[in-house]
């Protein structure tokens, strides 16, 4: 393997790892302070919207200056800042402050997550593009950012098991991990990764204007693209109710934030072994299937939820039903990351090629943020009478969350029925303009 891609690799091992320390856990983090209730933790995450200007912006930055790295690791230290403000929230008094705390961490965490991961990746294809590399390494670079999660997942896990008492150390192990691996991250693609290089034949236009940036924009307006958008929009807002509740959830039904993480580093290591062959899946079946392929175990990762009461269920049933979550979670992230990549950068120009993927990362953070929230209003707040005292009191918020929660994914679940069917129709109009044959290295 080359020495960049070597570099590629640690550098998406360590800023995998930075973000998995918080990513997964923010709306469980931010919920252990007394001043945040659940309806007022999911109503912030509409401040998700600004991940859509956010990563239209610094997108289109990194295509008019080429500056990708600087611009991650910009992104990687505000991401930073963002998760040691959340995990402060809680040593913190004064239920103002903690709530403009909270919002400002959020603010920080959105405008970081929509100039990091698709200028990452956008460097990375840019690169395998100039040395006519094969695309299995955009997947290798994806799995070894998955390494990354698995790595942290399992030592905060194991951690757990074996010093159950050190509550508030773990806190602290997981925050100096956070910190850790996000400051080398940042060293190494600043000092380390090759520059974005564009071809000498394309005019490069360093000149940055709004109305060229809305031009840029509005290419992307056809109707095989806003199908795929819509998809990406609905498999994000399914991840998003399950990064947003899953940890809540399983607290809920008796697991400790130790078995969470553990869970979760069994669907990394799928992930990592589904990546690892996405190239040959992809050519058997072919790109767009495997996103159609992504938005059907989409709908399942959240069907399970609704099947059976695990507020209920043996310890056996609860253990089996979080890992058949977690295995099709697995499947749905990888494949949807490998198709959703080559789809929207199959549609760029040389001068887009950032802005296609910040596209991309907009329907899956940005827009689910907007939709997370509206849900989250429309469903009737559990608790809203406070907490009580008492055992009998305390079944009944459980049973009013664990409602919530299954209210909340059932409406999810529809929702991305319906993404299956718009796959369905993205796959029809791509046949009917002949485009199924594609290469992501056309339209230069």
């Amino acid at each position: 393997m080359h020495k960049n891609f070597i570099l590629f690799n640690f550098a998406a091992f360590l800023l995998h790892s930075c973000y998995a320390t918080t990513r997964h856990f923010w709306f469980h983090i931010t919920s252990e302070c007394i001043f945040i209730k659940v309806r007022l933790n999911c109503f912030i995450q509409i401040m998700g919207c600004l991940s859509i200007p956010s990563a239209f912006i610094w997108s289109y930055l990194a295509d008019r200056t080429k500056w990708h790295r600087q611009i991650i690791a910009i992104n990687i230290l505000l991401y930073i800042l963002a998760s040691v403000i959340n995990f402060k929230l809680k040593d913190i008094g004064g239920k103002y402050i903690v709530q403009c705390g909270c919002v400002l961490a959020t603010l920080l965490r959105e405008i970081a997550i929509g100039g990091t991961f698709s200028i990452f990746f956008a460097l990375v294809l840019n690169y395998t593009k100039r040395t006519n590399s094969s695309n299995r390494n955009v997947g290798i670079v994806k799995m070894s950012g998955i390494f990354g999660i698995i790595f942290v997942m399992m030592v905060l896990g194991i951690a757990g098991c074996f010093f159950p008492a050190l509550k508030e150390g773990k806190r602290n192990i997981a925050l100096a991990m956070c910190v850790l691996s996000g400051v080398l991250s940042a060293l190494v693609v600043f000092f380390s990764l090759p520059e974005f290089i564009k071809p000498e034949t394309v005019l490069f236009k360093k000149k940055i204007s709004v109305k060229d940036f809305f031009r840029k924009i509005y290419q992307y307006t056809n109707p095989i693209i806003l199908t795929f958008f819509i998809t990406t929009v609905l498999i994000g807002l399914n991840r998003m109710a399950l990064d947003n509740f899953s940890a809540s959830f399983c607290r809920l039904i008796g697991y400790e934030m130790h078995h969470i993480r553990l869970f979760f580093g069994f669907r990394m290591i799928l992930e990592a072994i589904i990546l690892f062959y996405s190239e040959s899946v992809c050519k058997l079946i072919g790109v767009y299937h495997l996103l159609l392929l992504a938005a059907v175990c989409t709908v399942f990762r959240t069907f399970i939820h609704t099947v059976v009461d695990l507020l209920q269920a043996s310890k056996y049933r609860k253990a089996s039903f979080i890992c058949a979550v977690e295995a099709f979670k697995a499947i749905s992230t990888s494949a949807y990351f490998y198709s959703s990549t080559l789809i929207f950068r199959s549609f760029a120009k040389y001068d887009t090629q950032t802005l296609a993927l910040g596209l991309n990362n907009c329907a899956y953070n940005g827009m689910p943020s907007v939709l997370f929230s509206i849900i989250s209003l429309i469903i009737s707040n559990p608790l809203s009478s406070g907490s009580s005292s008492g055992s009998n009191t305390t079944v009944l918020d459980e049973r009013a969350q664990y409602k919530y929660f299954l209210t909340f994914f059932q409406i999810v679940t529809i929702a991305s029925f319906f993404g299956v069917i718009i796959t369905a129709v993205g796959i029809y109009l791509v046949k009917r303009n002949k485009l199924e044959n594609f290469e992501w290295t056309m339209h230069k």
